[in-house]
């Protein structure tokens, strides 16, 4: 079961401590749990899921600091309940840039369409 704490103001902490896995939130809590037991290998599909995310956090990360602002900005001006990094990866890895298009539409603001993976 996830615990959380809240942090001192900036300070923002992730990774593996101790048999735990930790993780500041979006609203600025330390969140730990226990690290997961893996008992079997990854599958065939769990590998090409990861590869499609892989290959999806790869265009991401090779986008402008501007594209990316604009990302966030358009989610934020549409009221989305996620992140322009989220509304980018949900597209590319859904193969249907035309969210990203509608998203575009609807702010105004001139965003980069991802490739499908």
């Amino acid at each position: 079961m996830a615990q959380s704490q809240r942090l001192p103001l900036g300070l923002r902490l992730s990774g593996r401590f101790g048999g735990l896995e930790l993780y500041t939130s979006r609203g600025g809590r330390l969140v730990w749990y226990r690290e997961p037991s893996i008992t079997q290998p990854p599958t065939p599909a769990q590998q090409e899921q990861r590869q499609r995310f892989r290959a999806a956090m790869d265009q991401w990360r090779a986008l402008a600091d501007q594209e990316k602002w604009a990302l966030e900005e358009a989610a934020r001006r549409a009221s989305l309940p996620i992140t322009g990094m989220n509304a980018y990866l949900s597209a590319a890895m859904a193969k249907s840039p035309d969210a990203i298009r509608a998203l575009a539409r609807q702010t105004g603001i001139s965003l980069p369409v991802p490739n499908p993976v």
